[in-house]
């Protein structure tokens, strides 16, 4: 999987699976696999034979190596953490499914960290978190409150009043494509009414993330 800490077209890295234990990612022997369908079962035919010691450590081994092509993009809800998270996107090409289960991220050849897979179907597209960048700060700040009294005898509702500002500052030297998430509350009751008086840029849809109350 293409992978990069700098979201780039021509950056190039791979994806492992391997146990949660296994941080340093030992070395792998690379087998060069042929997948073999049968119904609903795919069998890995490796090309020979590999001993597996019996000393109670992680032993991996490459049953095959592709490459895809990702799209990445920088996402952050500044309401829960102010970090920016890596995201990479693909699609799985092969006629057999990625199994669910831990990846081991690489840049080059320097081991970065672990994430987690879903199983993806063939044609299927999936996601890759890559983690935090550092070179991206979020930060999001209550800027003004406000509170107008009102009740019966005032003959006008009660209302409150949050301005809140979300700055994204970047430090890379690249063009990035960043979605930023945030929340406005929500209602449950007819006698009090939530309204989003106005915001710049103006929010977007995100129809897969699609929920009361989501800005993006």
């Amino acid at each position: 999987l293409p992978m990069a800490a700098a979201p780039s077209p021509k950056a190039e890295g791979r994806f492992y699976y391997g146990s949660a234990d296994d941080q340093a990612a030992a070395p792998m022997e690379n087998l060069t696999a042929v997948a073999e369908k049968a119904g609903a079962a795919v069998t890995f035919a490796i090309a020979r034979p590999l001993d597996i010691p019996s000393d109670g450590q992680f032993h991996g081994a490459a049953i095959a190596e592709k490459k895809v092509d990702a799209e990445f993009e920088y996402i952050s809800t500044p309401k829960l953490a102010e970090f920016a998270y890596l995201l990479a996107r693909f699609q799985n090409a092969e006629t057999y499914p990625l199994l669910a289960g831990k990846i081991n991220l690489f840049l080059g050849q320097d081991f970065v960290g672990t994430s987690d897979l879903e199983t993806v179907a063939p044609g299927e597209k999936a996601e890759v978190h890559l983690g935090i960048d550092e070179e991206v700060k979020v930060k999001r700040e209550l800027v003004a409150e406000s509170t107008g009294k009102g009740g019966i005898f005032r003959g006008r509702p009660g209302e409150k009043t949050f301005q809140y500002r979300i700055t994204v500052e970047s430090f890379r030297k690249t063009k990035d494509r960043m979605t930023v998430y945030d929340q406005i509350p929500v209602s449950r009751s007819p006698e009090i009414e939530v309204e989003l008086e106005k915001a710049d840029p103006e929010p977007a849809k995100v129809e897969e993330k699609e929920k009361p109350g989501l800005l993006a």
